[in-house]
């Protein structure tokens, strides 16, 4: 008898193309084993009516979300998609043509146990036509695949794979979309290598013929067409064959920019389309000269960093193109696009952008909503991008992304938001002091910068009398939300019941006093007012520091230690002083030492 299995927390994700029978099946065999899933979505890549029709048809029998496209787009753009409607942790991707047999179910159980508790595992394997070169035994039926790169077996490089597979819903934030508009093959082998590139880490099952089966019956076949020399068994060809993956795989594990948009069919990566292979290859080379040039002269630092490093160089080298234009020339041509994460856009973007306004050289820029205050200054500004990505941070147009090692940038303009925000609808008796609060995944984990309650308190007790207290935490209703999380920290109703003193941010949004068109623009205002802030790590402190003054930051970890971008990019955003806090009692030190003015005592 089979035992009833609920796989609490788990999207079974079905990616389909005309194929609807093997859909059917697959939906049935589930049932029949009573493997029960929390949530089904299938995602349909513009199958013929027919099919679609039938899909239709099996949601009254079967009780899943359907995700459909009006035009074929590949098996990338179909994975995309349906992972972009999975509303829980985990999922589970299985393609139509495959069914799970009776010895699934306890298996999975297992693979769900381990990967709850190894937080570090991004991927857990069920099914392949070959088994992975270099295992290490794990537990319960599974080894942990481990990547060697000096290694000769060319399978190495199938560390990734679509076949079944367990893996966590954040799969797409933390290694990039599927690469679109390419074949099926393409896009899991471009998948593989961004899966290696960011160190991925997984375990395969020892008995991976076991768990499922796949079916292509004469009347539904493979609809995945490979060439002849693919699959050619000569010996000749085989050996051919071979050599080159041998050498392709290496090449294009250290050079493929897989994670910064390269083929991506994205709103960014249309703007840096393809180019010829003579050019990816010319790119390629500079990358590689690049990156030894930065292990040579910056060899103590650590891996992690030097990408960075060598991103700055291919910035500078990018921005060789327009000398003319920008100092020649001079007519307004620029067209800046962005649409990665706040902080950057921030730090970097903007004054990219009203530079070229002073000089005379921008034409346009697009960001996403709610962005048009911040760019008051370009006459023609779309806000076209619904979302923040991290992919979009990758944008090489601009002089420098994330993080460098030369913050001395000649393309550069201070943003005058004080000076153009500044009002006197919020002024008050006391100095306004900013308390700007995060509470955000961080690095694909839990918060780590972020002002919790006790701290709060212990702020507001003892600045109250000094300041008028403005508390800012942007919640996902009123921003462009990234691929970050934002979590409820419960400080809201907490402040209004212990400190009404304190003026939220949300309620003078509410009132709108100065017919702010959106919340970011009533920021603005609010902090074109102020002079005091306390805020924390990310976009957050970054928007705090664009209105002199002084900015205490709360900065537990990341690479803006490594970069000291607290010393020396963010006091340029306005010529605000930064104190830099790594720790509570840091911060408290500095709120002594900076903001807390002793009073006089009386005699």
């Amino acid at each position: 008898m089979t035992s009833d299995y609920f796989f609490k927390d788990v999207s079974l994700l079905i990616t389909h193309y005309n194929r609807s029978s093997s859909l059917e099946r697959l939906l049935q065999t589930c049932r029949d084993l009573k493997y029960n899933f929390e949530e089904i979505i299938v995602s349909d890549d513009g199958s013929l009516d027919e099919h679609l029709d039938a899909i239709k048809e099996l949601q009254s029998h079967f009780d899943f979300k359907l995700v459909t496209t009006e035009v074929n787009s590949g098996l990338g753009n179909n994975i995309n998609k349906g992972q972009a409607a999975v509303t829980l942790p985990y999922t589970l991707y299985v393609q139509e043509d495959f069914v799970p047999l009776p010895t699934f179910g306890e298996p999975f159980k297992d693979a769900l146990e381990i990967i709850e508790k190894n937080k570090d595992l991004d991927i857990i394997r069920f099914y392949s036509y070959i088994k992975y070169p270099h295992l290490v035994p794990f537990e319960k039926g599974f080894s942990q695949m481990h990547y060697k790169p000096w290694s000769l077996n060319y399978r190495k490089i199938y560390f990734y794979s679509d076949h079944p597979h367990l893996r966590r819903s954040n799969f797409i934030e933390k290694f990039g979309p599927y690469t679109e508009q390419v074949s099926v093959d393409r896009s899991e082998y471009r998948m593989c290598i961004a899966f290696l590139q960011q160190r991925g880490k997984g375990l395969f099952y020892n008995e991976y013929k076991s768990l499922f089966k796949q079916i292509n019956p004469e009347e539904e076949p493979s609809t995945t067409i490979r060439g002849t020399l693919t699959l050619s068994k000569n010996p000749l060809i085989k050996f051919v064959r071979d050599i080159y993956r041998q050498f392709r795989y290496n090449y294009d594990l250290r050079f493929l920019r897989t994670s910064h948009g390269f083929a991506i069919q994205s709103d960014i990566a249309k703007l840096r389309k393809e180019s010829n292979s003579f050019i990816d290859l010319s790119k390629a080379v500079l990358n590689k000269f690049l990156s030894l040039y930065v292990r040579i002269r910056y060899s103590g630092v650590s891996r992690e960093y030097m990408q960075f490093y060598k991103d700055t160089y291919y910035c500078q080298i990018v921005q060789l193109r327009y000398l003319v234009k920008d100092f020649f020339i001079r007519k307004n041509y620029k067209t800046i696009s962005f649409n990665g994460e706040f902080a950057p856009e921030l730090q970097f973007v903007l004054p990219f952008a009203y530079w070229h306004f002073k000089n005379g050289t921008l034409d346009k820029t697009r960001s996403s909503k709610y962005s048009k205050e911040l760019y008051f200054f370009s006459r023609d500004h779309e806000e076209a991008f619904e979302e923040r990505s991290n992919e979009g941070n990758y944008n090489f147009e601009i002089p420098r992304i994330l993080y460098s090692q030369d913050y001395n940038i000649k393309k550069w303009e201070k943003v005058p938001f004080k000076q153009t925000y500044q009002n006197t609808i919020y002024v008050y008796d006391k100095p306004i002091l900013i308390i700007a609060n995060r509470y955000n995944m961080e690095w694909d984990d839990v918060p780590v910068s972020f002002l919790s309650i006790p701290v709060l308190d212990k702020i507001i007790k003892r600045l109250r009398d000094q300041y008028t207290i403005i508390y800012n935490r942007p919640r996902s209703q009123n921003i462009t939300v990234d691929d970050s999380v934002i979590y409820d920290l419960h400080e809201f109703e907490w402040l209004e019941e212990e400190h009404p003193e304190v003026i939220l941010m949300e309620t003078l949004f509410n009132e709108n006093k100065a017919n702010a068109t959106n919340f970011n623009h009533l920021q603005l205002m609010v902090y074109a007012n102020a002079s005091h802030f306390i805020s924390t790590h990310g976009g957050t402190a970054t928007l705090a520091s664009y209105f002199g003054g002084i900015n205490l930051i709360l900065s537990k970890k990341g690479p803006e230690h490594h970069f000291k971008c607290y010393q020396k990019l963010y006091p340029k955003l306005s010529g605000a002083i930064i104190y830099h806090a790594k720790s509570d009692d840091e911060l408290f030190k500095h709120i002594d030492t900076y903001l807390y003015v002793e009073k006089p005592q009386s005699r």
